[in-house]
């Protein structure tokens, strides 16, 4: 039953999706499906934590703001501006790190 290079599987009533769909195993993958969620949940969570951003675009993330106001903010230590993780001397911040702060900050707004 092969046609242009296709083969056609006749359809078995025994067959492995007919025992994935019968009632006895609809709990079974009820669960496996929220395992998978939740795996897949994590796993965003995972790569949101490893985007980051090089100074320029935290510079443009704030207003276009100069290195000399970048740097300040970096060594004010009441503002709690995050710091830089360094790979061959260049400086990346955590997006994670970021909208923590930034969290922080609006939070402090709305209360004063």
């Amino acid at each position: 039953m092969v046609r242009h290079g296709i083969a056609k599987i006749p359809f078995r009533k025994d067959g492995p999706m007919n025992a994935l769909m019968s009632s006895s195993s609809a709990p079974a993958a009820v669960a496996e499906q929220a395992e998978r969620e939740k795996l897949k949940s994590a796993l965003r969570d995972e790569q949101e934590e490893a985007v980051f951003l090089n100074s320029t675009q935290v510079r443009q993330r704030y207003g276009g703001i100069s290195d000399m106001t970048r740097w300040r903010w970096l060594n004010d230590e009441n503002l709690g501006f995050p710091r830089p993780i360094v790979i061959n001397r260049r400086r990346l911040f955590p997006l994670s790190a970021l909208l923590a702060f930034e969290a922080g900050k609006a939070s402090e707004g709305e209360g004063a």
